[in-house]
């Protein structure tokens, strides 16, 4: 507790009310959600990881639901950790969850410096927080998808059971189940997929697409696109299967595999 009371003496604290209803524990994760010229209004978190800097630490005393307390935005800090989820290790990835004040491994935003101890660790902010998992569903031409997050539990990948909205920006097509890797845009605060891009996609043509021209795409899985014949030598009747590859340089989608229709 000296280590932890001294290293903390640096600290900028700053006032605020616990307005979640129950008792923040010392080193607790909160939430905050306003500000009324005197005090931060803080919460348990309701949203799985860090996003932007909305998160603060309470002090090294409990604050009662409806009482005022200090929290701290400066880092590195001591902060509450899961001990049913073991004891974070150097470098480990730590985050915050909904309903809970306490890091969890099954999340980010945290990276640990070492130190755990009494339920407390300390940590520093991760910068550049990344995320592995699988779409909920399919993305397609730069949408956006639900994202089942996925973690390594030390043995194998595991499914969070929490999850979040991903974008792509490589207009490419995603299907439903794809793992992917994605990483959170500070400016937009949304999280992107970086994998390589879903440049490739298959379907079955609405109608006949000739040498040159286009025709859309009912892509396997749901979905359309519109396809360009320009590598196209020869008319493809309606109800073929085609596979398309996105050419990024004319920004459009171009026919390049047609099978057998026969």
């Amino acid at each position: 507790m000296t280590r932890a009371a001294s290293f903390h003496g640096s600290h900028r604290w700053i006032r605020y009310k616990n307005s979640s209803g129950s008792t923040v524990p010392p080193g607790g994760v909160l939430q905050v959600t306003d500000f009324d010229g005197q005090y931060l209004d803080a919460t348990v978190p309701d949203l799985w990881g860090v996003v932007g800097w909305s998160f603060a630490v309470n002090g090294l005393t409990p604050c009662a639901a409806n009482a005022k307390g200090v929290c701290t935005f400066d880092v590195p800090t001591w902060v509450a950790y899961d001990t049913a989820d073991g004891t974070p290790g150097n470098n480990d990835r730590w985050g915050p969850v909904v309903g809970s004040f306490k890091l969890t491994k099954k999340s980010i935003g945290f990276v640990v410096i070492g130190g755990a101890a009494s339920g407390k660790v300390l940590v520093d902010r991760d910068l550049a927080p990344q995320i592995d998992g699988k779409l909920d569903a399919q993305i397609i031409d730069g949408g956006s998808a639900a994202f089942s997050v996925w973690y390594h539990d030390g043995a194998a990948f595991v499914d969070t059971t929490f999850n979040v909205t991903v974008e792509d920006k490589t207009d490419g097509v995603w299907a439903a189940t794809t793992w992917c890797t994605c990483i959170l845009d500070r400016n937009s605060q949304k999280w992107r997929i970086t994998s390589p891009p879903g440049n490739y996609t298959e379907g079955t043509l609405a109608g006949t697409l000739a040498a040159d021209g286009t025709q859309t795409l009912n892509i396997n899985g749901g979905g359309t696109i519109t396809v360009h014949g320009h590598y196209v030598s020869v008319t493809i009747p309606s109800g073929t299967r085609v596979g398309a590859l996105k050419n990024y340089q004319r920004d459009r989608w171009d026919a390049v595999v047609a099978k057998c229709w026969l």
